[in-house]
C-alpha cells in the first residue's frame, strides 16, 4: 500500500506510521518498489507508536463517543 500512497503524496507530504497490522500474516515482507519519491517529492515520514498516546484514551473516548451515540440514533 505504501507504493501507492508514495506515487500519489504531493511535494512536502508528511506520512504518520503506526503498525503493519496488514502484513502480520505474510510469509514474506512486501517490497517497497517506489521508496525514491521519499526523495523526490521530499516527503517526511514517522513512525509511531499508539502506547506512547493511550493516557489521552479517556480524552479520545470523551470527544468520540457522542458522535458515535448520535450516528446509532
Amino acid at each position: 500500500m505504501l507504493d501507492a500512497v508514495l506515487l500519489n503524496m504531493r511535494d512536502h507530504g508528511r506520512i504518520a506510521g503506526c503498525g503493519m497490522t496488514s502484513t502480520y500474516n505474510l510469509d514474506e515482507p512486501e517490497r517497497i518498489k517506489n521508496l525514491m519519491f521519499i526523495i523526490y517529492k521530499r516527503i517526511r515520514m514517522e513512525g509511531f507508536s499508539a502506547i506512547e498516546y493511550f493516557h489521552l484514551y479517556p480524552k479520545f473516548l470523551d470527544h468520540i463517543l457522542p458522535y458515535i451515540l448520535e450516528d446509532q440514533r
